[in-house]
């Protein structure tokens, strides 16, 4: 908590729905204003911790992200603006066809700010050193088996070369209907 937020004061404090990842976050109203509390497992550097590089970048290229409030990394806390529950896919749903028209023309000119911006961009920083080769693609699947597929989504694996090798998404189903495969929608081939 910052400095200047120090003192008594009582707030309601919600968990949100996890995102696949090591991190929790909490939602945390005191009266009417509310933020989120980001949780990491292990502490990290406050300086250049992935996320707050990129966050400089993206704010300093005018792309609307969360403020950051407040950082603690040894802790392992980042404290962040609520920007609420709406997500862009909700938004849209709700909206009329001129609505939806200018939402997604806001998202196209961000994703073109992006790209100009990403050239003059500084080289060295860690978002522009990561290559979507075959290790980290092998890390992310695995990731994505072991925070989503088993522990968010609850799913079991009933092939042992997927259980050994982890990059395979066949095999697994989920524990809430024993013996029953999941929908084509849930599975996919094996890496190679």
């Amino acid at each position: 908590m910052p400095a200047g937020a120090r003192g008594r004061r009582t707030a309601r404090i919600s968990p949100l729905a996890g995102d696949a990842s090591t991190r929790r976050y909490f939602r945390v109203q005191e009266t009417r204003d509310t933020s989120v509390v980001a949780l990491h497992p292990e502490p990290f550097d406050g300086e250049s911790a992935p996320f707050l590089v990129v966050h400089g970048l993206l704010a300093g290229w005018g792309v609307p992200v969360p403020r950051i409030l407040g950082v603690d990394g040894p802790q392992g806390v980042m404290w962040l603006e609520d920007l609420g529950d709406v997500t862009l896919q909700t938004a849209l749903l709700e909206s009329s066809a001129a609505q939806q028209r200018d939402f997604y023309r806001q998202a196209l000119d961000q994703l073109v700010r992006l790209q100009r911006e990403r050239r003059a961009g500084p080289q060295g920083a860690s978002c522009f050193q990561i290559a979507f080769d075959f290790e980290k693609l092998s890390w992310e699947l695995h990731f994505f088996w072991k925070h989503f597929l088993e522990a968010f989504a609850g799913a079991t694996c009933r092939s042992r070369t997927a259980r050994r090798s982890r990059t395979a998404s066949t095999g697994w189903r989920r524990r809430s209907r024993p013996g029953r495969a999941c929908s084509a929608t849930a599975t996919s081939t094996a890496a190679t």
